[in-house]
Order: structure tokens, then C-alpha cells, then sequence
């Protein structure tokens, strides 16, 4: 989940003709990466020095200001010639004004191959930069990325001496560099501060925050805390947006202590967390596993005395799901109807969730009805959430049926939706449909995992069929040479003095089993490769064999067991072996 809150201060432009006004606009709303207005304290802290609003460091100063909206000085030079008796002629000649809003209209109807550039570059004389920016941001909302890029690009082409060479600076820059998060174009984004230090222009709060949040769009969150290390080796103060940004990096790589510590850390900086803060740092805790911290984050959050929001309460019944709680759940829920909060398809997957936890595959169904009924449509991870509710209550057919109408309803299935439905089949007994969901897995190029080649190749090898059980061992094989199942050869420890390889005694075969059906497989594969190895002229078998005392097979450990080598499976080798009158014991 992203660490902005759709439900808090939506940016919004303001200007002296309407919403977007005519040559001038600015950002309210400090969730807004492109946003200009200066967060910092009066004195602007202890060893921090101010690098936004107006001539201060990071912003072209004086000059930016005086050279923008350059089309407003060429019509007042033209007023001045008029006299007594003259006709203003605003046509000829001079530039059209357009108002930000017009200008995207005027993009938006352009055909494919014409170029943005032709189309705007007279009207830009009456933008300023930050008016330039809204401009970029208002394409990008249209699906017009390519076309914002455009045209900042040719003003970045234009020499010093140009009347627009003026609306790239820190605003427009840093507008580009948040416009590269959505379409994941990290090393455009790198670039883009790579110029503005070329062109002498600092990095402000916004930019590095804007930087961060493009690292976490591109899964680069090592990245973004070192984004976050220059902004204070480079001794600019976080606002609050960076702060929530940091909040959402230490959750997505599990670092959740230092998650509920940035709230601490802003209080020292006299920055008050926001509702939002709370929500990304409870959403951490969450990522990480850990419920019960998530709820003590939540009870900051009343102590703070902070309204709740919709987010919030979707981020509790999760909290609840993962600790047990599905009453707490379901009545945080309760809560969110009674206070007309917004039920979205997160808060929706994430009560779903917790019924599956709690093997309440029923509720899980009605409160898939009501979302429906609500008109929230469901996602990937609403449909697994229910198959697997289902399939964990005995209901194969139910999970077949909430299977179809995902598909139905152009839901796209993953790896963790085939992995329910075919643990589904398996566990009722019906390997002719979990075969059949294997292969439409693979169909849907959607890659299988351990998890899923383990159920598959148990179920078929658990038939007693010959053909079934041929085809678990070409499944074993496949999945060998994907290195699902691969064998590790080591010296055991058995008392030897000496060390390394060729000290111990013993000589360890950690084979992952951890099913019946798997573990037979990997006997065999294993009796075939030590036959083929004894067999061999080539010097392994004195390598490996000679001056061994035992030769010792141990079933690996899993995460998907809870111990190494269940139980079953292993009984079941040692059947095996005593049937082959195997001196292995």
C-alpha cells in the first residue's frame, strides 16, 4: 500500500481565474511531492537552512521571478505605444494567454504524431514555473505523461539567454522527478537531479521526498534511505511528507522498530505526526508480522488525540486479522459503517482475510456478497483470500467457483491463487482437477513454487496409478532442474579431529522432502545419482565414497513445514528402504 492517504488534503490549484487560474498557480496540500509552500519552523531549525519559497537557496532567485510570465511584460510594452485614439491589437502578433486547464484540453486534443511543443510554446510565456508544474501534473493526470515530458524537455534544450529558460527550476524538476514514480523510471529520476545540480540548482525537501517516494515505486527502498542520508548530510530539515515516506521505506523492508521510531524522531524535530504517519507506521508493523505493535501504534494514535479515517480502520481489521482477533475485527468494521467511512476493496480483502485466519469460510462468502452489493469490486487479493477460506473449510467446489468468477470478471489469477485452488483439489481428494489447475497455471505462464510442485506431485503420486504416478516423477524432475528440490552434499561432524571436507567420516545427503510423495521422488533421484557415481570411471566415487563410514540422508527443512521432514515422510522412506532390504537404516 502506498504511504499517501487518499482520504486526507487533496492538492488542489488555486489562482485568480478559477481553479487553475491563469499564469500563476500554486499547490496546497502538503501531501503533494510537487507542492511549493515552505514547512519548516520561522527560524528553520537548528543548523538547517530554508531551501524553498522565495530567493532562497535551491530556487533561481530573482532572476527566475523576473523572467517568468514573460508574455505579460511583451503586452504591456505594446499597452505603452497605444494613444489617444488607437485600437489595442492583442492579436497580432502577440501570444495567446491560456490557463493551465485550457492548455491540457488543447493537449488532449491533439493527434497522436503532433508534436505538444508547436502546440503550447506561445502560451508558456505567461506561465511562471510553478505554474508550469501544475501544468506537467495536470497532463500526467490525463494520461499524458509522454507529452509533460516532452515539452519539459525541450525547455531544458533552451539556452540561458531564452525567455523560458527560466521554468525549469527546483519546481519544474522536481514536478518530473514525482512524475517518474507511477511509470517506475527510477533512473530517469536520477538524471533529472543529476541536471538540476549541473544547472546549480540545490535540492529542496520536496525533491529528495519526491526521490524517495520514486525508489519505493521502483522497489529500490535501499536506495530511497540512502536518498534520505545525502538530504541530511546535505543539511535540509524533513517535512512531514518525507518523514511518512521513510515510515513506508522501513516498512517494506521490514524494519519495523525503526518504523515506530520516526515518530519519536519528528516530535525531537517539533513536527507533529499526522493521522497518515500513524497509518503508514500501523501498515508497517502489519508488513513485518507484527499485530499487537500495530495496535499500540493505534493507541498513540487516539493519545494524540487524531480522528480515525478510513484508512485507519482498514489498517486495525488487519492488525486484528493476523493477531486472531476476527471479533475485534468485525467490529472495527462496524465502527467504519456507523461513521460513513469509505469501505474500500483493501478494507474489504482485509476482513476477507481475517475470516479465512479464523476458518470462517461462510462469513468470508456474505461479506463477499456485500461488498459486490456495495459496488466495490473485488481484486486478486479479495479472490485469494476467499479460495483459500474456502479451500481451508473443506469447500473445493465452493473454491472453484469463486476461481471461475474471478475470471470471469477479467481478475487475473497468481501463483498464490493456483496454490490455494490446488491445495484445495488436493486436500478432497480430487488429483484429476488438481492436476488440471497445474496445468492451467502453466498455461497462464504464471510460474509454480515449491509449494505448489510439492501438492501436485503428493496428490498424483498418492494415487497408486502408474501413469499418475509417472507423471509425479516428471514433475520431480522439472522442478529439480528449476532448483525447486535441490540436494546439498556435506561433510558430517562425527568426532574427527581433523577439519574440512575430506576430515569427517561421514558424508551427509540433505535431501528437500517434505511430503510422502516428495520424499519417495527424492529417494529415488538420489539411489539413481549415487548408483551413477559408484558406476563411474572418473574418480568421484574415491572422492566421494572412499574412507567413509556412513553415508547419511537427512529431508531438509522447509517453509513451508514446521519441523525438517515431517514425520510421514519420513516413516514413509524408511518403509521404502526396508522393502529394497536397504542396508540404509
Amino acid at each position: 500500500m502506498d504511504s499517501r492517504d487518499s482520504d486526507t488534503r487533496k492538492g488542489a490549484y488555486s489562482g485568480p481565474h478559477g481553479r487553475y487560474g491563469r499564469g500563476q498557480a500554486c499547490f496546497s496540500g502538503q501531501n503533494d511531492i510537487a507542492q511549493v509552500h515552505d514547512t519548516y519552523r520561522p527560524d528553520g531549525g537548528p543548523g538547517y537552512h530554508r531551501t524553498s519559497g522565495r530567493g532562497g537557496p535551491g530556487h533561481n532567485g530573482n532572476r527566475g521571478r523576473s523572467r517568468s510570465q514573460s508574455g505579460y511584460k511583451r503586452l504591456w510594452d505594446h499597452v505603452k505605444t497605444v494613444g489617444r485614439g488607437d485600437t489595442l491589437d492583442t492579436d497580432g502578433g502577440m501570444p495567446c494567454e491560456m490557463s493551465v486547464e485550457e492548455l491540457v484540453k488543447l493537449c488532449s486534443s491533439l493527434p497522436g504524431g503532433a508534436s505538444a511543443v508547436a502546440a503550447v510554446a506561445p502560451a508558456l510565456t505567461y506561465l511562471d514555473s510553478r505554474a508550469m508544474a501544475a501544468f506537467m501534473k495536470e497532463l500526467a493526470k490525463t494520461q499524458q505523461l509522454s507529452r509533460a515530458m516532452e515539452i519539459f524537455d525541450w525547455l531544458k534544450s533552451l539556452p540561458a539567454d531564452h525567455e523560458l529558460y527560466s521554468l525549469c527550476d527546483v519546481y519544474t524538476f522536481t514536478t518530473a522527478i514525482s512524475l517518474m514514480g507511477p511509470s517506475q523510471q527510477l533512473r530517469r529520476a536520477l538524471e533529472l537531479v543529476g541536471e538540476m545540480r549541473a544547472r546549480g540548482l540545490s535540492c529542496n525537501v520536496h525533491t529528495y521526498s519526491a526521490l524517495m517516494n520514486v525508489c519505493i515505486k521502483c522497489d529500490a527502498c535501499d536506495l530511497a534511505l540512502d536518498v534520505f542520508k545525502q538530504m541530511h548530510e546535505d543539511r535540509i530539515r524533513p517535512n512531514v511528507v518525507t518523514y511518512n515516506t521513510l515510515v513506508d521505506v522501513y516498512g517494506k523492508t521490514g524494519q519495523w522498530e525503526q518504523a515506530v521510531r520516526v515518530l519519536d524522531d519528528m516530535r525531537e524535530e517539533d513536527l507533529e505526526p499526522e493521522v497518515r504517519t500513524y497509518n503508514t507506521a500501523i501498515i508497517a508493523c502489519n508488513m513485518c508480522g507484527q499485530p499487537q505493535e500495530a495496535l499500540k501504534v493505534h493507541q498513540k494514535l487516539l493519545e494524540a488525540g487524531l480522528q480515525p479515517i478510513s484508512t485507519t480502520y482498514t489498517a486495525l481489521i488487519s492488525a486484528y486479522g493476523k493477531a486472531g482477533q476476527l471479533d475485534k475485527a468485525l467490529e472495527t468494521f462496524q465502527t467504519m459503517m456507523q461513521r460513513g467511512c469509505e469501505r474500500s476493496v483493501i478494507t474489504y480483502s482485509a476482513l476477507i482475510s481475517a475470516c479465512e485466519k479464523a476458518g470462517r469460510w461462510e462469513l468470508a462468502l456474505q461479506l463477499f456478497d456485500q461488498m459486490q452489493r456495495e459496488g466495490c469490486a473485488p481484486n486478486t487479493v479479495t479472490y485469494n483470500s476467499l479460495i483459500t477460506a474456502c479451500q481451508q473449510g473443506g469447500q473445493p467446489e465452493k473454491a472453484c467457483e469463486v476461481f471461475e468468477q474471478m475470471k470471469h470478471h477479467g481478475c487475473r489469477p497468481d501463483v498464490v491463487t493456483f496454490a490455494a485452488l490446488i491445495n484445495a483439489y488436493h486436500r478432497a481428494g480430487q488429483w484429476h482437477k488438481c492436476l488440471q489447475a497445474f496445468e492451467q497455471m502453466q498455461q497462464q505462464n504464471c510460474k509454480p513454487d515449491s509449494f505448489v510442485y510439492q501438492t501436485v506431485i503428493d496428490s498424483l503420486w498418492q494415487t497408486g496409478v502408474a501413469w499418475a504416478q509417472a507423471r509425479a516423477w516428471q514433475l520431480y524432475g522439472t522442478a529439480a532442474r528449476n532448483w525447486q528440490y535441490r540436494f546439498t552434499v556435506q561433510a558430517a561432524n562425527s568426532g574427527s579431529s581433523g577439519g574440512g571436507f575430506g576430515a569427517s567420516r561421514d558424508l551427509e545427503y540433505i535431501v528437500p522432502a517434505f511430503t510422502p510423495g516428495v520424499a519417495v521422488l527424492a529417494l529415488r533421484k538420489w539411489l539413481l545419482e549415487v548408483v551413477a557415481q559408484l558406476s563411474s570411471d572418473s574418480g568421484s566415487r574415491s572422492l566421494l565414497f572412499m574412507g567413509r563410514d556412513r553415508i547419511l540422508l537427512s529431508l531438509g527443512r522447509s517453509r513451508h513445514a514446521k519441523e525438517p521432514g515431517s514425520s510421514t515422510a519420513c516413516q514413509t522412506l524408511l518403509s521404502v528402504l526396508t522393502g529394497f532390504r536397504s542396508p540404509f537404516r
